[in-house]
C-alpha cells in the first residue's frame, strides 16, 4: 500500500477489503497472516502478538459456537493504576494449550457483578476494557470464551495490561517511545510491532498511542495461577489420598490430592474442579500432563429463595441460590450465577462453596420475573433454576409547589419526592391547575418543573396547585395550594 494510500487509511478509519472471503499476505520472517473480513468488509486482524500476562487461568472451552466463564479475583495492589486515577484499561486473551488448536475467541467481561459493555478493542483477542482499581477488597471477574474449533480445547485465559510493550508489567515512557518508533507502521511492514498495535487492527496508529497513554502508570503484580496441564507447566506439589466417591464425570485416570505446602510429591498436569483459586488441604483431583481429560460433564440442581414475596419499588430483596450435583459424588459445583430480571441481566455473582446471593434493589414496579442461570464448570452441565416471582408495588410520592419572587414576576417550583428511602427519581408529568382549572401538563425533569408568571397576571389570593401523574414505579399525588399572598 502507497504511503498516501495509509495516510487516507489511517483517517477514514477502518479499511474496506476486498470482497473475498480471506486474502494472505506475507509477513517479515515468512509467516503468512490472514486478513478476516466480516459481514461489513471491514477488515479485522486476529492478532499473533505475545503479550505478557501477570495472571494466566486454564479453562475450556467446547467446540464451535459453545461459550464457558473463566472465573477468578483480583486483589487490591494486583494492579495499580497511573497518577490520581481510579480506572484502568485491562486486556483479556485466550491463547490455546496446543499450538494446532485454532485461538478461542473472548466475547465479554463481567467484573464484581456488573457487565462491561464498552468494548475497546477488536472483537475476540485481545478484548480491551475499562474497569475500577481494587482497592478494599478482591473485584470477582468472569470472562466468557467462545470455541471456534471442530473440538473442545483447553486454553489459557492472559491478563495484561494494554500499553505494556516491553513485557515489564508496567506501562512506562519506555513503552510509549517503543510505539511511536513503530507510529504507522502496516501489517507486513519491517517496523510494524504486533505488541504495539494494542487493538490488533492491523496499524500501529492513534488508538493504540491513545490507549497506551491512558495506561500510562498502569502496574500490575504477577499473580500465580492454576496449572494447565499443557506441556513444560510448573510442577504441582500434591500428597495423594484416598476416597470413597468418586464425583461423576472425573476423568478415569485423575488422582485424588491434596496440595501440600512442604516437601511432598511433586506432580505436573490439569487440577480439575479447582475454581478460580488454588487452596492447601482442600480436595482436587489431578490428571497427569499429558493425558487426555474427560469432557462428560453431569447435570447440576439450582435452587433459588427469596426474602420477600412482595415489596416495594426501591426496597431490598435477597435472593440465595444453592447449586449441587444432580448425581451422586462429592465435588461441589464452581462457576458463576447470572441473575435475570424478565429475560434481562442484572448481576453476576461467583459461587462459594456451590451457594450464591444477590440484594436487588431495584425491581420494576409490577410482577418481574426473576431467574438464576448457572454457567457449568468442568465437572457439571449449565442449569437454569426455577423462576421467583416478586410482587413490586408502586412506591408513594410527595409533591410540593414554592413560590419564588422576581422583579417581573413569580417563578413556581414543583418538586415531587418518592415516598421512602427510594434512590430512584420520580419521571413522567405534571398538570398546573390555577385556582383548580387546568394551566397545562409538563414532563419532569430531574423530579421536578420550573415555571414563571408575569407581573402582570399576578393577583393576591390566586392558587396554584400541582398534580403528579405518577409513573411505572411511583404513585400520582398532589400537592397543597400554594397561594399569593
Amino acid at each position: 500500500m502507497k504511503d498516501w494510500m495509509k495516510s487516507f487509511a489511517g483517517r477514514m478509519g477502518p479499511v474496506l477489503s476486498l470482497k473475498r472471503a480471506e486474502r494472505p499476505r506475507r509477513a517479515s520472517g515468512g509467516r503468512t497472516i490472514r486478513l478476516k473480513v466480516d459481514g461489513l468488509e471491514r477488515r479485522e486482524v486476529l492478532s499473533t502478538a505475545t503479550v505478557t500476562p501477570f495472571l494466566s487461568v486454564p479453562g475450556q472451552v467446547g467446540a464451535s459456537g459453545q461459550t464457558t466463564s473463566v472465573s477468578f479475583q483480583l486483589a487490591p495492589g494486583s494492579v495499580s493504576a497511573g497518577k490520581n486515577a481510579s480506572t484502568v484499561f485491562l486486556g483479556f486473551k485466550a491463547r490455546p494449550a496446543v499450538s494446532t488448536s485454532a485461538t478461542p475467541v473472548v466475547t465479554g467481561v463481567v467484573a464484581s457483578g456488573l457487565v462491561k459493555g464498552t468494548l475497546l478493542g477488536s472483537t475476540g483477542n485481545p478484548f480491551l476494557t475499562k474497569v475500577s482499581v481494587p482497592r478494599t477488597g478482591a473485584d470477582n471477574y468472569a470472562v466468557t470464551v467462545a470455541g471456534v474449533d471442530p473440538q473442545a480445547v483447553d486454553f489459557a485465559l492472559d491478563s495484561f495490561l494494554p500499553g505494556d510493550v516491553n513485557g515489564d508489567l508496567q506501562v512506562d515512557p519506555t513503552d510509549l517511545q517503543i510505539i511511536q518508533s513503530a507510529y504507522g507502521a502496516y501489517l507486513g511492514d519491517s517496523k510494524y510491532n504486533a505488541v504495539a498495535d494494542i487493538n490488533a487492527d492491523g496499524r500501529v496508529g492513534a488508538l493504540d498511542k491513545l490507549y497506551a497513554t491512558k495506561n500510562l502508570g498502569a502496574k500490575a503484580t504477577s499473580v500465580a495461577s492454576a496449572p494447565t496441564g499443557a506441556a513444560g507447566t510448573a510442577p504441582v506439589v500434591v500428597t495423594p489420598v484416598t476416597v470413597t466417591t468418586v464425583p461423576p464425570g472425573t476423568p478415569a485416570n485423575a488422582i485424588p490430592v491434596t496440595l501440600t505446602p512442604g516437601s511432598a510429591t511433586t506432580q505436573t498436569g490439569t487440577i480439575v474442579a479447582s475454581g478460580s483459586s488454588l487452596s492447601t488441604n482442600q480436595l482436587y483431583y489431578l490428571v497427569p500432563a499429558g493425558t487426555a481429560q474427560s469432557t462428560s460433564r453431569v447435570g447440576a440442581n439450582v435452587t433459588m429463595t427469596q426474602s420477600a414475596a412482595s415489596t416495594t419499588f426501591g426496597s431490598p430483596v435477597t435472593f440465595n441460590v444453592g447449586v449441587t450435583s444432580a448425581s451422586s459424588g462429592t465435588a461441589v459445583p464452581t462457576g458463576t450465577v447470572t441473575f435475570a430480571e424478565n429475560g434481562k441481566t442484572i448481576a453476576l455473582v461467583k459461587l462459594v462453596d456451590g451457594a450464591g446471593t444477590f440484594v436487588a434493589s431495584s425491581l420494576s414496579a409490577g410482577n418481574p420475573t426473576i431467574t438464576a442461570t448457572y454457567s457449568g464448570d468442568s465437572l457439571f452441565t449449565p442449569q437454569n433454576s426455577a423462576t421467583a416471582n416478586v410482587v413490586v408495588n408502586q412506591d408513594s410520592t410527595a409533591t410540593k409547589v414554592e413560590i419564588g419572587h422576581y422583579a417581573e414576576g413569580l417563578v413556581l417550583s414543583a418538586r415531587v419526592d418518592p415516598g421512602s428511602a427510594s434512590a430512584a427519581i420520580p419521571t413522567g408529568s405534571v398538570t398546573v391547575l390555577l385556582d383548580g382549572v387546568v394551566q397545562g401538563t409538563a414532563t419532569l425533569s430531574g423530579g421536578s418543573y420550573r415555571w414563571s408568571v408575569p407581573i402582570v397576571n399576578i393577583a393576591k389570593g390566586m392558587s396554584y396547585t400541582v398534580l403528579y401523574l405518577g409513573d411505572t414505579n411511583f404513585t400520582p399525588s398532589t400537592s397543597a395550594p400554594a397561594v399569593i399572598g
